[in-house]
């Protein structure tokens, strides 16, 4: 994975990009933290993709995620888990094509209603933003869990 540094200062641009980018991430897993499928579901574009290296084959398209994570947050809820996603080291970097490319470290917790909370998944989220009607969608993402092999290919 390339890493880029600079020690030129950010721009009005790039401080409001980022600003946007970490409201965006806001909304978004808060959206997915209180069981809203379809604003989670929202966040990516309509032909966004979603793969990780826990899962063999990736998801694609916004009509095939939402009733996959709808699922996925009803069998959470019937467990009685709550999760909090904590995102951090959040870069931010704009393309020539002018998609931004996102990478950030996310925590899981996991909270059963009787019992403390435990570490779920400890993860490098990779995404590429789009502009979908003027607001940002998700038009790629990767999860790669620190448990496994990584495969990030974005």
């Amino acid at each position: 994975m390339p890493t880029v540094t600079s020690d030129a200062p950010a721009t009005g641009a790039q401080t409001g990009l980022r600003h946007e980018v970490e409201e965006f991430y806001a909304r978004h897993f808060q959206a997915g933290d209180g069981g809203d499928a379809a604003a989670w579901a929202e966040g990516f574009a309509v032909d966004g993709s979603f793969s990780s290296n826990a899962r063999p084959e990736p998801v694609v398209s916004r009509a095939v995620i939402l009733p996959a994570v709808t699922a996925m947050f009803a069998a959470r809820t019937a467990e009685g888990v709550q999760h909090r996603h904590m995102l951090t080291q959040l870069t931010v970097e704009p393309r020539e094509d002018g998609t931004v490319l996102t990478r950030s470290y996310v925590l899981v917790v996991s909270t059963p209603r009787e019992g403390g909370p435990t570490l779920l998944a400890s993860t490098l989220v990779t995404d590429v933003l789009n502009r979908e009607g003027g607001a940002l969608r998700i038009l790629a993402r990767h999860v790669d869990r620190d448990d496994l092999p990584p495969t990030s290919t974005l």
